[in-house]
């Protein structure tokens, strides 16, 4: 009688390890899982800045035929021009058309005016393999570019936001799977235990 007593118990003891041993394991494979993932995301680079010649395109075909009110705008004591203009943007931007492009990107840091103009040159070379017309491009560019140029301050501090949640999603799973582990570590105690004392 005590005998079987204790068969059901050991089996009903064998059974409790080994369900809670395949809870352990499979919850350490998906936390592990996770956690490659959430790294992943953490090390992607963020969203760019960078403008191609399609989305130009899909601007130019959208806007309707503006006049260059941009050639109006109200005269600005330019900044010293650090950034030179590339080569193939020269023709576009001599004379008084060199004072619009500096009121364009005056308020930009230097590295900004340097992404803006080696995009825009990027851009206006597209433009004209396609035979596109370069002038029409280079404003579309310039309403896209500055668009993503300013939400950029914003999305900076949402990308930090968002890696800061990564890492403490990572921390905190890391702790669940140390948790899974130790509970592992006792199972096999608790099996080699009783398989010596018996």
């Amino acid at each position: 009688m005590s005998s079987a007593e204790k068969k059901t118990v050991s089996g009903f003891e064998k059974f409790v390890f080994a369900v809670t041993r395949v809870f352990a394991l499979c919850g350490a494979a998906v936390i592990v899982i996770v956690i490659a993932i959430l790294a992943m995301k953490l090390l992607s680079p963020g969203e760019s800045t960078k403008v191609t010649y399609e989305e130009v395109a899909k601007e130019m075909a959208g806007s309707t035929d503006e006049s260059n009110s941009d050639a109006e705008d109200s005269p600005r004591t330019p900044a010293v021009a650090v950034v030179a203009i590339p080569d193939n943007l020269k023709p576009y931007f001599g004379g008084e058309n060199e004072r619009i492009l500096r009121n364009w990107i005056d308020d930009l840091s230097e590295d900004q005016q340097r992404d803006f103009l080696k995009n825009m040159s990027q851009v206006v070379r597209e433009a004209n393999a396609k035979k596109a017309d370069a002038t029409e491009a280079i404003n579309a560019y310039k309403s896209l570019k500055l668009r993503k140029l300013s939400s950029e301050g914003f999305e900076q501090y949402a990308a930090m936001a968002t890696k800061a949640g990564y890492i403490a999603a990572i921390f905190g799973l890391l702790l669940i799977l140390s948790i899974l582990s130790l509970v592992l570590v006792m199972l096999a105690i608790e099996r080699n235990t009783r398989l010596q004392s018996a």
